[in-house]
């Protein structure tokens, strides 16, 4: 009987994993290119 739940669990679990990789939102690509200097950094965002 252990056997069916640890199964089920298994096959769930791989259920979920398949549905999350493969049925995502899929990732918006930004075309603007924003420049960041790793020195801009400001008091403020320490809050």
């Amino acid at each position: 009987m252990e056997a069916l739940v640890y199964t089920f669990l298994l096959v769930s679990t791989l259920g979920i994993i398949f549905f999350a990789i493969f049925f995502r939102e899929p990732p918006t690509i930004q075309t603007k290119k924003i420049k960041k200097n790793r020195n801009d950094f400001s008091l403020s965002q320490l809050k």
